[in-house]
């Protein structure tokens, strides 16, 4: 078809006073002095630009084929009798990359022959490049100065989107009236259409209007167009509806084999009709795939997703990636886009290849105009450093857009300067905010969302957070799901929380009954936190969410819930680690294996990273140890913060069978390095305690204020904590510690609540007795906060010394009672380990062999804490248990009798050995790295055997 336009336009071109040298190139010819219009050699130009653009030609006949035929051009219009057929093996469409400079000479010089598509072309080509290149816009006006219709349209298109960097809506629509008036179709289209949507922040949507000018369209032979009113007669947009009349116009335009109504009536298939076409999936994916075969572009990403989800086909992911790659091969925008979105859903377990490759698509997208892609390939290059993106350039395309009034790019704008990714600045909450309320202003109802959660958290400028909640429950009462989620949570997680239990299981419960899944998956959490014990409640939420059981009693009626991998993969994940976790079900690797595979398998990270934990450890049947750790070591490598800390947790302790100190401290100080909170406070630990490096007080402190600042009120309670017992000196009064106390606790800390409970001044600095204090954690546990149940039991426990004076004494009886006062705030994991700690440190040794038993029934991660309780509190049975693990493992030969022998010191120092760590055991076996290393081999699975498997550790430095 290229070919045939070159030719058609060659027979029309001008006399041989044209040219003086037609065996030149187009490059030679710049500059030369040429006739003001010569309309055949315009069009021979335009041409060749279009073949250039569209890498038709072989690029070393570039030059061959263009003196060819201008030169035959100066000759009269036979040109068909010299076109020989050796030439035109050189002419053929993507037969080489697109060469834009020689396609943007060859429209220059069919420009300056006085062609206004020329000056378009142009004008495209620059956009694709910058899209706020103000050349763009001169070149359009040009062609819109020689009378062409098409750039009266795309200038008003222009100026209106604000493209170009000039905005005059206005202006805009006044030149689409215009040639709408003169009955230009695509005038007619883009006004319907712009009536149809709305002008963000001018204009609100018209559909009446819009079905009217539409109708004209329709009138004028425009097919797109009657599939437009076609849809509008379904839905009842700017018309009475009348699904059956709609019906009736696009079954018969899909007879009449046009592609678009045959992609509308998939999509009507694809979801239904209520009374008039029932959902039918395969007959969505036949309509599609006639369309498709009819070159619809559109039809064949369809079924490409179809593919991609399984929906009405079975699920074929590779043959879905292929038809999108097809797609975009020929520049659809579209498909660009998607695959843009399948892969970088797919960095989010890590892969800077997938990043890279997400990337690439992006920008496909947005050279072709795509505004999606130019704001997703704008938000992965801010999002990921690797792409090595300046921040500056993406900034100045965001302002552009948000100029020009695109909602999404405030939005992201928004996220940069508030530190939702990772550029950003997380410095300028005024510049966020209002970024937000520009995005508000044009109608995002996002944009909403954020405003009011700053204000909710405390970082806006402007209002308080009880704006923050009328402003979602506005949103929440018009229906928005996401406001109803975003409610919810800020409900649950409100420093009065136990007062609003009500309202946000009412918000999620709403939101499911929209088709939230992960409304479901929240509602599951916050049944969790209230009432842990009730597993089999928020398990059975989980399972839905998961897409595993069947309708809950959260709404009586049947819903058909929103696609959302994401939530799935959560839910997953969740199920996973009830299971990994042994708190609130039974503890079975096995099964949380099966789950997190599951999750894994839809891009969870989190799941990624457990499920090669898990091999690590010896638990995945079909993975082995060592290829976990492999797996372990490339999602550290690709800087994944949680395999970066479960990396630095299997140097540390010894799960692979070595210790490695140095990798494992470099191990989290990568993950600290990316605003990691866990990995600040272990570093803090393992300085503060001198775990297995020195002691450092100064890098202690110096982690906890980089975890408090980045907002862990943890790490505050930590460091007030610290501080007053004098541990890492004291800054600031006391005052000051006691106000971060308090500000923690409105942020609804209840670690925060218990600490500030202990002090002896309360938050208005008046003095508290020891009772009064006692009294306070009582009522807070009441309330259900569980960090005070236990923080009493432990009193009472362990007996307990207040700050400012006073004494506890231990009380078993006391702490029992407390326990199973607050059992329902507690998961049944808790309960058992605070019941066996409760009979371990009051025990005599003839009981112990009956506690090692019990203590095999914890879940493993809960069982290195107790040990280090018990070496407090029981050093002998301490022993005793040490002695019976050793024993297990082969290095134990004697008689275990809780007492630090000859025979057991030599079989800790065996133990160290052989884990590679016998410098770090130097200082004897009841040191603190020593008994931390051992007390860490109880962390151990079923059927976990001493580690024989060499890890192929390559020692990478982060």
């Amino acid at each position: 078809m290229k070919l045939l336009k070159l030719i058609t336009c060659l027979m029309f071109l001008g006399g041989p006073a044209a040219y003086a040298a037609a065996d030149t190139s187009l490059s030679d010819r710049d500059g030369e002095k040429r006739p003001v219009s010569s309309p055949g050699l315009a069009q021979a130009f335009m041409a060749l630009g279009d073949l250039y653009r569209d890498g038709s030609i072989r690029p070393e006949a570039g030059a061959e084929i263009e003196a060819y035929y201008l030169k035959r051009a100066e000759s009269s219009g036979a040109i068909f009798s010299v076109i020989q057929p050796a030439k035109l093996a050189h002419v053929e469409e993507g037969i080489s990359p697109p060469d834009l400079p020689r396609a943007q000479a060859a429209y220059k010089l069919s420009a300056e022959f006085g062609n206004p598509d020329a000056y378009l072309e142009l004008a495209e080509i620059l956009l694709s490049q910058n899209p706020g290149a103000s050349e763009a816009l001169e070149l359009v006006r040009k062609a819109d100065g020689l009378g062409s219709r098409d750039a009266t349209v795309q200038l008003g298109i222009m100026l209106i989107r604000g493209i170009g960097g000039e905005q005059d809506v206005e202006g805009g629509l006044q030149l689409l009236k215009e040639a709408a008036t003169a009955n230009n179709l695509r005038a007619l289209v883009e006004l319907a259409t712009i009536y149809r949507q709305g002008l963000t922040g001018v204009s609100a949507p018209d559909p009446e209007r819009a079905y009217e000018i539409f109708g004209k369209a329709v009138d004028l032979g425009s097919a797109s167009a009657t599939v437009i009113v076609a849809q509008m007669t379904i839905l009842g947009e700017g018309v009475t509806p009348d699904p059956q009349k709609g019906l009736q116009i696009v079954r018969r335009l899909a007879t009449e084999q046009e592609p678009s109504a045959l992609v509308l009536l998939g999509d009507l298939y694809a979801k239904g009709v209520t009374g008039f076409l029932p959902k039918d999936a395969e007959k969505a994916q036949e309509a599609y795939g006639k369309a498709a075969e009819l070159g619809s572009q559109t039809a064949l990403i369809r079924k490409a997703e179809a593919l991609l989800e399984g929906a009405g086909v079975d699920r074929d992911v590779q043959s879905g990636l292929e038809m999108l790659e097809l797609a975009a091969a020929s520049g659809n925008a579209q498909a660009s886009l998607k695959l843009a979105e399948h892969y970088s859903e797919l960095a989010r377990t890590g892969g800077d290849a997938n990043i890279r490759t997400a990337y690439q698509y992006a920008q496909a997208a947005s050279q072709a105009g795509n505004i999606q892609g130019r704001l997703l390939s704008a938000e992965l290059a801010l999002e990921h450093d690797v792409l090595g993106v300046g921040s500056e350039r993406l900034l100045a395309e965001l302002l552009a857009l948000e100029t020009a009034g695109d909602a999404r790019a405030s939005l992201l704008l928004g996220d940069y300067y508030s530190g939702r990714v990772s550029q950003g600045t997380a410095s300028n909450p005024e510049k966020a905010f209002n970024h937000y309320q520009r995005a508000a202003e044009y109608g995002s109802k996002s944009g909403l969302l954020r405003l009011a959660l700053m204000q909710i958290w405390g970082t806006a400028p402007e209002g308080d957070r009880q704006s923050g909640y009328d402003t979602l429950k506005t949103l929440a009462d018009a229906g928005d799901p996401s406001a109803l989620v975003s409610l919810g949570d800020a409900l649950a997680t409100a420093p009065d929380a136990q007062k609003h239990f009500g309202g946000a299981e009412e918000a999620y419960k709403t939101a499911v009954s929209l088709g939230s899944r992960y409304a479901l998956l929240r509602l599951g959490d916050l049944y969790r936190l209230k009432s842990p014990a009730d597993t089999e409640r928020f398990e059975l939420l989980y399972r839905e969410a998961a897409g595993e059981a069947g309708s809950s009693s959260v709404t009586a009626e049947p819903r058909v819930l929103e696609t959302d991998p994401g939530a799935r993969a959560s839910a997953y994940t969740r199920l996973g680690d009830l299971y990994f976790e042994g708190r609130a079900k039974p503890y079975e690797p096995a099964v949380a294996a099966r789950y997190y595979s599951r999750a894994d398998q839809l891009g969870n990270e989190k799941a990624r990273v457990r499920l090669a934990e898990l091999a690590v450890r010896g638990q995945v049947g079909w993975l082995d140890p060592a290829e976990g750790f492999d797996r372990l070591q490339q999602l550290a490598a690709q800087g994944n913060v949680r395999a970066l800390m479960s990396l630095g947790d299997v140097h540390a302790r010894g799960y692979g069978g070595r210790v490695d100190v140095p990798l494992a401290l470099s191990s989290y100080k990568a993950a600290a390095a990316k605003d990691d909170i866990s990995a600040m406070l272990r570093l803090a630990d393992i300085y503060r305690f001198g775990l297995f490096a020195p002691k450092d007080t100064a890098r202690a402190f110096h982690y906890l204020q980089e975890a408090a600042a980045a907002g862990s009120d943890y790490a505050r309670v930590t460091l007030v904590q610290a501080q007053m017992l004098g541990e890492i000196g004291k800054t600031g009064s006391q005052a000051a510690r006691r106000e971060l106390l308090v500000q923690s606790v409105e942020n609804g800390s209840s670690e925060a609540a218990v600490f500030l409970a202990m002090m002896p001044r309360d938050a208005n600095a008046v003095p508290q007795s020891v009772a009064a204090r006692l009294g306070t954690l009582q009522s807070l546990a009441q309330e259900g906060n569980a960090a005070a149940a236990l923080r009493l039991v432990a009193i009472y426990r362990d007996g307990y010394t207040w700050a400012g004076g006073g004494v506890t004494r231990k009380n078993p009886s006391r702490a029992r009672q407390i326990l199973a006062e607050n059992a329902e705030t507690l998961s049944s994991g808790t309960l058992a380990r605070e019941q066996f700690l409760l009979d371990a440190l009051s025990s005599p040794r003839k009981q112990y062999p009956a506690l090692y038993q019990r203590l095999q029934d914890i879940v493993p991660a809960d069982r290195p804490a107790i040990m280090r309780r018990v070496l407090r509190a029981n050093p002998n049975a301490f022993l005793y248990f040490t002695q019976r693990l050793l024993a297990e493992d082969g290095y134990f030969k004697g008689k275990p009798n809780g007492q630090l022998t000859g025979q057991t010191i030599r079989a800790i120092n065996r133990f160290c050995s052989n884990l590679g760590a016998r410098n770090l055991c130097r200082n004897g076996p009841l040191s603190i790295p020593t008994t931390q290393l051992l007390s860490h081999a109880f962390d151990k699975y079923p059927h976990q055997a001493k580690q024989e498997v060499q890890l192929r550790s390559s020692r990478f430095s982060f």
